[in-house]
This record gives structure tokens, C-alpha cells and sequence, in this order.
């Protein structure tokens, strides 16, 4: 399986299992399943968050952990400080420390792999965070930090402080990523930040590493070709853009030409875009995990990729 690396030493497969569902709409049992067939098949990242079931996934994967014995095989990807119920943001110093002890505490872990701040707040300078995050790497509470949900003018002005006094930068970025177009406004979530033509642009030239989530647009386009009714968040995030409708179309065409799934192409087409990417998936059955493996086989040229975004794709004879 293909790696990306976030640092020095700090590689990690390029599809990510999140354990969001864990504790919540999967059993454990399930759950457990799951992330042992993942890391069978080759892959090393898990990535958790506070905000999942209010710490109740953090704790259960500290006992998948415990009963595997299997820390020293996977790179741990935790997130905090995501906005409270209210909105309010949750990014002050003593928010970001207090989110990762507790996760490290729930886990039964000495430090992770990478810490994720889950949101931004505009209002807050980065010469606020960034001293946070270098203290959280330097203390040896995490080998690495990311953001989620950041725009790329902000991680640029917080790698520009880091740089300019000597700080732990900003290494990896979780953006909403997929072939599916939708805005924070269709989200509902004001906050979440979405890929569009501005943020692809700097990811293309940085390389910064892209940690994508919701690879597979929550199943859009896999339900809409089976013609299944579309739960309604999904509906809500995809299904009023016509574009969505066409590049379905798309998909479906070059998922039988090259004889692979629609989720294949899906998450191919995150991975083989041209950024330094890797697709963070959850998954409800061991067959979707398997289609997520095979998307690496999908090598998509540039040519198809533009097919899928904008049309006018000729299959050479």
C-alpha cells in the first residue's frame, strides 16, 4: 500500500480508516472488525476525535488497543477543539491541551502520532496557536500536528510564524475532499472547508499532505446509481448541485470502461488528482473496506480526472 509522509519518520498508508461510527452506529464488535482487516490488508493510520460520541469512540479504541496489543503498528491520527454545541470556537491554549490530554487519557496512550485542531477561529491570531503546538510536539505528546477544516491563507500564515520563530509547523490538513462539489453553506456548517479551485491551487504547488475527508462524497454517488433514497444530510450536502448529476453520469461511464466500482473511482479520483493525498474513509462493511484497497490499483491519468471534473474524455482505441 502507497504512503505519504507528514514528517521525518511519520509515513502513513493513503487511505485512513475514521472510526467515527464507533460507539455509535456500529457495535465494537463490528467496529473492531473492521480496523483488524485494515491493518491486515496494509493499512496504519486510525484517526478519532473528541467530538465523536463526546469521547465515547476515543475510549473504545483505547480497548481495541489494549486487547490487540497492537500501538507500536499504527499511527494515530486524534483531533480536539472542535466548536462547542452552541457554535462557540474552542480553540483558546487551555482548549487544545486539555482536549489532547483527554484523549491521550481515554486512548491509554503516553502521545499520538498527529494532533488535529478540529476547526479554526478567524478571530484568534495564529502567534496564539502555534506556540501551543510546538509545546504539545516538543513535550512529546505528539511526533506531529495538523488542522482541519483551516483555509489555506491561514495554514500559510501559521507556517509563515512557525518558520519566522522557529516553531513545529503545520504538517497535514483535513479538508473536505471529493468528487462530489457542495459548499460550507449547502453543509449547513458555516465552519466545515471545502476544496475549490483557490485551495486546490496551493495544495498543488505546497504538497502540503491532504488528509481528505468524506473521500467518498458519504456515498452520494454509489447510492444515486443503485438508486437508493439519499439520507438527508447527504441530500442536503450534494443532491441540489446539477454538476453532481453529471459528473454521476461520468463516473458510471469510466467505472465500466476500466471494470471497477463506482467507490473505486471515487476514491481514486482523490488520490490520483494530482495532491499529495490521502482518503480518509469509514466504512459499514467489509466490502466497502475492500473497494477502498482497490481504488490504489485505479491509477487515473490526468486525462480521466479532467473527464470526471468537466467532460470530454476520449477512450484511446
Amino acid at each position: 500500500m502507497e504512503r505519504i509522509s507528514l514528517i521525518e519518520g511519520l509515513s502513513i498508508t493513503r487511505e485512513i480508516i475514521g472510526i467515527e461510527r464507533l460507539g455509535v452506529e456500529a457495535s465494537k464488535k463490528e467496529c473492531f472488525a473492521f480496523i483488524d482487516q485494515y491493518l491486515e490488508a496494509g493499512g496504519n493510520c486510525i484517526d478519532t476525535a473528541r467530538l465523536y460520541n463526546d469521547g465515547e469512540t476515543d475510549r473504545i479504541l483505547g480497548e481495541w488497543l489494549r486487547s490487540s496489543g497492537q500501538r507500536n503498528n499504527v499511527i494515530l491520527c486524534t483531533k480536539g477543539s472542535h466548536n462547542d454545541q452552541y457554535g462557540q470556537p474552542r480553540l483558546s491554549p487551555q482548549n487544545i491541551v486539555e482536549d489532547l490530554d483527554a484523549a491521550l487519557y481515554d486512548i491509554g496512550i503516553d502521545h499520538t502520532d498527529i494532533h488535529i485542531l478540529h476547526r479554526d477561529n478567524l478571530n484568534l491570531p495564529v502567534s496564539e496557536i502555534m506556540p501551543v503546538l510546538d509545546q504539545i510536539v516538543c513535550s512529546g505528546k505528539a511526533r506531529a500536528v495538523g488542522v482541519s477544516n483551516w483555509t489555506a491563507s491561514r495554514i500559510i500564515e501559521a507556517n509563515r510564524f512557525a518558520a519566522e520563530n522557529n516553531l513545529n509547523p503545520i504538517t497535514a490538513s483535513q479538508i473536505q475532499y471529493s468528487l462530489a462539489v457542495t459548499t460550507p453553506a449547502a453543509t449547513g456548517d458555516l465552519t466545515h472547508i471545502v476544496m475549490n479551485d483557490v485551495e486546490y491551487g496551493w495544495y498543488l504547488e505546497s504538497q502540503l499532505p491532504v488528509l481528505a475527508y468524506s473521500a467518498q462524497a458519504r456515498g452520494y454517488f454509489i447510492k444515486l446509481s443503485k438508486g437508493e433514497e439519499l439520507r438527508p444530510s447527504v441530500k442536503k450536502y450534494y443532491d441540489n448541485f446539477p454538476e453532481n448529476k453529471r459528473r454521476a453520469v461520468r463516473i458510471q461511464r469510466l467505472a465500466e470502461q476500466l471494470e471497477c466500482s463506482i467507490a473505486e473511482i471515487c476514491i481514486a479520483y482523490v488520490l490520483y488528482s494530482g495532491l499529495n493525498t490521502a482518503a480518509l474513509i469509514t466504512v459499514s462493511s467489509l466490502e466497502q473496506l475492500q473497494a477502498a484497497f482497490q481504488a490504489e490499483q485505479i491509477k487515473l491519468t490526468a486525462e480521466q480526472v479532467k473527464y470526471l471534473e468537466r467532460g470530454n474524455y476520449h477512450r484511446k482505441s
